[in-house]
């Protein structure tokens, strides 16, 4: 068992109590550092989470999950996964709102949109408040959108996109970062429109992931420590071996 090595932590087996096989590949970890490294993922974002193996990828499935972790990070595991299916499906699109993640499917034609869950009203055709009475040209005109009109369309109808809290503009979320660069130079956060690395979702997850390092340390140390303790043990047994077997001492 020894001569295997958990390539997360990079020690060795000492317990089959502490081994954990994953189901969708059949790689061995140790079960902690398979938690840790999910915990970790989870608090970044990352979805979904794979075997850590470069030459496998392959997903942790639902029953992996299940024993891994516990409920509340499981939930927001799943919560990043829909996310994520949702962002690949040409036909969904996410409420305007900074602050809103109701995804729906975009209609061809349908303009007018009341969201569900923040319950706020947008023009879907060009992702702006509701304008009764207004073309999207004479509502980007009255608000002074310095774009092409027709390009605008184009690009924002259906998208995933919200608005710059700087100046209005319309942005496009990138796969996976929540990081929103705005072409005013303005930099803020996709979930909840704060200044980016200032606003509390940032804050959230460098707190996490500080967390994670500190556990992953000190994981590190104690299996160090096991090791050296192992080790002075089997020295001290080997130069007793022959006294314990009734030899007599020189």
């Amino acid at each position: 068992m020894s001569e295997f090595k958990c390539i997360i932590c990079l020690t060795s087996y000492h317990d089959e109590t502490t081994m954990f096989l994953l189901q969708s590949c059949e790689h061995i970890y140790h079960k902690r550092c398979l938690t840790l490294l999910i915990q970790g993922e989870i608090a970044v974002g990352k979805c979904p989470v794979k075997c850590p193996v470069m030459s496998c990828s392959k997903e942790f499935i639902d029953p992996d999950l299940s024993r891994l972790i516990n409920k509340e990070d499981k939930d927001k595991y799943l919560q990043f996964a829909f996310n994520s299916a949702m962002d690949q499906q040409a036909d969904v699109s996410w409420c305007p709102s900074l602050s809103c993640q109701y995804a729906f499917f975009y209609e061809e034609g349908i303009t007018d949109f009341k969201c569900p869950k923040c319950a706020k009203r947008f023009c879907l055709a060009c992702r702006a408040p509701f304008h009764k009475g207004q073309s999207c040209k004479e509502y980007q005109i009255a608000h002074s959108r310095d774009q092409n009109d027709a390009a605008f369309m184009a690009f924002a109808r259906g998208a995933k996109l919200k608005q710059c809290p700087g100046c209005g503009q319309m942005v496009e979320k990138a796969a996976g970062c929540d990081h929103m660069k705005c072409r005013c130079g303005r930099d803020f956060c996709y979930r909840c429109g704060g200044m980016y690395m200032q606003c509390e979702c940032f804050k959230r997850k460098q707190k996490q992931k500080e967390e994670l390092n500190q556990r992953m340390a000190n994981l590190r140390k104690e299996n160090a420590e096991k090791k050296r303790d192992s080790f002075v043990a089997e020295s001290v047994y080997k130069e007793h071996q022959p006294y314990l077997k009734g030899q007599p001492r020189k």
